[in-house]
């Protein structure tokens, strides 16, 4: 998928991103099956992800990002919100 800025978007770039994100923000790299809280993303951390992910990936954040329990979960909502679309085989 293409972004408006001409970027490429994959799942894997997506995920990739998300997770370097999350390894400053944590402290340490986290896993696809973590639980955000484990990782220390609490409603405050929650608030200032959305904002940076509204910059970064170019898309309007939704109160679905409430119901995201996981770090897959939002790589998920990120890839398929920035106009990607679910990967195959998972």
């Amino acid at each position: 998928m293409e972004s408006g800025n001409g970027q490429m978007h994959t799942f894997e770039s997506t995920q990739s991103q998300i997770l370097s994100y999350l390894e400053k923000v944590c402290g340490s790299m986290p896993q696809m099956s973590d639980s955000l809280g484990l990782i220390g993303i609490d409603s405050v951390a929650m608030a200032e992800l959305t904002f940076d992910f509204e910059k970064q990936f170019s898309f309007k954040v939704t109160d679905d990002i409430l119901d995201i329990e996981t770090v897959e979960e939002l790589v998920r909502y990120v890839f398929e919100n920035q106009g990607g679309s679910r990967p195959t085989g998972n």
